[in-house]
């Protein structure tokens, strides 16, 4: 790391959402004078070591172009840090590849519901593995609010391991709101991969593969049925789902593309050396199903729509209809091509006609809501102070939970 800030300085803050997915990071001076242009954007890393087929471990995402050989192991599970010793491998690369100076105070995101050991872990790292002055813990939700307008938000987080809905008021998650629903990006890449193993080309152990697939072809539709209808039909002419996907040979192609739709034949040329093409039909939108009706392939638990009509539902009555016109989509899921739309359809049904009709905000890049938040937050001298806790408290007390004081 960098040399330590003088004492006149405050020192920066190194802000993290700590995705189950991906980490996103950066770091902030609170003198705008110090920020470099880094500052302004977020350093993207897999929240993952790869290893080899030995279980040996190699290197981070960033190390490797090419990822088809390798397997995932990730320190979350179910949005939870569970392998604390992982997590600060991975966050030790990190904050050297951010360059984080030295005695720099942490802000950190966690997941909504998290166990107080947990927290606690991950503060010890920021302490003693990483040397931080100062350690703010945030869930993610009330971390993304703090860039959001408004005094409270209705926001759906749906991230890589599942989909949350919480109401956020004064950059607070109100008591009671949280609904989790158990569908986010981890099941939408499996299922794609069984639908394309099953019926294409064995993908079972080409997670990286997958996941371009899933960023290149997936949507979400308006009407799933009236759309298998339209999917069944033989000929691109006749079919708006059709496409035909080049696949890598990890040779002189490392990655995936969809193909021009005016070069596609009537019928999928056979395969040659070097060139595989897939033909995707109802591939391309029958993932992205599983968010209103996760219960088609078996998973018990209600759609995202029934989410937000349970989490309205636990707020008082004086909060709802300022929630239902503030419905914030953030996270990585939020991109999919139709959310937003077919969201705003299923809603219509859920909610108390009182309360009039639902109004839905998608923020620019919602993958990187939180870690926005937090850079907002950071900038704040007085609010990020009265929240953060320093080494000695941390040290005497050990928690970060406020000491019972009756």
């Amino acid at each position: 790391m960098s040399s330590s800030p003088s004492p006149a300085q405050s020192p920066p803050w190194w802000v993290l959402d700590n995705g189950s997915g991906t980490l996103k990071a950066s770091v902030v001076h609170q003198s705008p004078q110090a920020n470099s242009p880094n500052s302004n954007t977020a350093v993207t890393l897999e929240n993952a070591v790869l290893a080899g087929s030995g279980g040996r471990r190699q290197g981070f995402s960033d190390d490797f172009e090419d990822l088809s050989r390798l397997y995932w192991s990730r320190p979350c599970e179910q949005e939870f840090v569970t392998d604390h010793a992982q997590e600060a491998h991975i966050w030790r690369h990190l904050q050297h590849k951010l360059q984080v100076p030295e005695a720099a105070a942490m802000l950190c995101s966690s997941a909504l519901t998290s166990f107080a050991p947990v927290n606690d872990g991950l503060a010890e790292i920021a302490f003693e593995e990483l040397g931080c002055s100062s350690f703010c813990l945030l869930e993610a939700p009330a971390l993304a609010s703090y860039a959001l307008p408004g005094d409270c938000q209705l926001i759906v987080d749906s991230g890589f391991s599942s989909t949350r809905v919480c109401a956020v008021h004064r950059h607070c998650v109100v008591p009671g709101s949280v609904v989790r629903m158990p569908v986010g990006g981890r099941v939408i890449t499996n299922y794609l991969k069984d639908l394309v193993s099953y019926r294409h080309v064995n993908v079972s152990d080409q997670q990286q593969l997958v996941e371009e697939l899933k960023l290149h072809t997936l949507r979400i539709v308006d009407n799933f049925a009236a759309s298998l209808t339209q999917a069944k039909r033989k000929t691109p002419k006749d079919n708006p789902f059709m496409l035909d996907y080049l696949l890598p040979d990890y040779a002189g192609r490392m990655h995936g593309h969809v193909l021009p739709r005016e070069d596609m034949k009537p019928v999928l040329p056979k395969p040659t050396v070097g060139r595989q093409v897939i033909r995707l039909t109802n591939e391309t939108f029958s993932p992205g199903e599983l968010f209103f009706h996760p219960n088609d392939i078996g998973i018990d638990s209600v759609g995202v729509q029934e989410c937000i009509a349970a989490s309205l539902q636990r707020c008082p009555e004086w909060l709802q209809p300022s929630l239902v016109q503030s419905i914030v989509l953030i996270g990585g899921n939020a991109n999919i091509p139709g959310f937003r739309r077919r969201l705003e359809a299923e809603l219509r049904s859920c909610l108390p006609q009182d309360l009039g009709a639902a109004h839905i905000t998608l923020p620019n890049d919602p993958q990187h809501a939180v870690w926005r938040g937090g850079c907002a937050l950071a900038a704040d001298t007085e609010a990020i102070s009265a929240l953060a806790v320093s080494r000695a408290t941390f040290a005497e007390h050990g928690t970060l939970s406020p000491p019972d004081t009756s």
